[in-house]
């Protein structure tokens, strides 16, 4: 029964402009075979932190609804598909695998070395920073340009934690096969892990949200 301040809503803008993909051809044509490449577009340059953190108040976590005064309403797949483009069905995107495989899995991919990224994961993981330096290399492989673009892509569109800084690519195993990344259901994903951060920011103290919040906004402007 407090009045809290408005919510601090995470986006990555900087990083978008920071890096706008790789530069390599054959990366950037498996950026593209990924169903990816539109997202940086997709993005708010700001968002509008008031009518979100408005909508939060009446967000229940039990039903993953808004309660208001004409009754509930909630983000559907289909708001997804159509605001994001992102495929909603297909494999789930989910990892099954320890701490200690994922960083060697990352490290593989993003060619980043097994002890940075073991001293960055409690903080969310690797560094976007990190991961644009050392995958922006034109002298670095195909895959690892395009893995690490894409890796860097989804922390800074779809899976925004609180950091503000770090990304943790719990979804790098999906990345065996470039042209097996549209056949998971990256748009049920990504409504999850909103849903998820909604749940959080409804608690009392919470004063942050991650995700993707133009997904978000743009659901209830609609």
């Amino acid at each position: 029964m407090q009045e809290r301040q408005v919510l601090k809503c995470h986006h990555r803008n900087g990083a978008l402009t920071a890096w706008s993909g790789p530069t390599n051809e054959d990366a950037a044509q498996l950026v593209t075979v990924s169903g990816f490449g539109h997202l940086r577009e997709c993005m708010f340059s700001q968002l509008n932190n008031s009518l979100i953190s408005a909508f939060v108040e009446r967000w229940q976590p039990d039903t993953n609804t808004f309660h208001m005064p004409f009754g509930e309403m909630t983000i559907t797949l289909h708001d997804v598909y159509f605001i994001l483009g992102l495929p909603i069905d297909g494999m789930f995107v989910n990892t099954t695998s320890e701490k200690e495989d994922l960083v060697y899995t990352a490290s593989e991919l993003l060619g980043i070395d097994v002890d940075d990224l073991i001293a960055s994961w409690p903080n969310g993981g690797p560094k976007l920073d990190t991961i644009r330096l050392c995958c922006s290399n034109r002298a670095a492989p195909a895959e690892t340009q395009a893995g690490g673009y894409i890796t860097y892509l989804l922390g800074s569109t779809l899976f925004i934690d609180k950091t503000g800084t770090n990304v943790k690519p719990l979804f790098i195993e999906c990345f065996q096969d470039f042209e097996s990344l549209p056949q998971y259901s990256w748009g049920s994903a990504a409504l999850a892990y909103l849903f998820r951060q909604l749940g959080m920011a409804s608690r009392a103290k919470c004063a942050q949200l991650g995700g993707c919040l133009t997904l978000l906004e743009v659901s209830l402007l609609c």
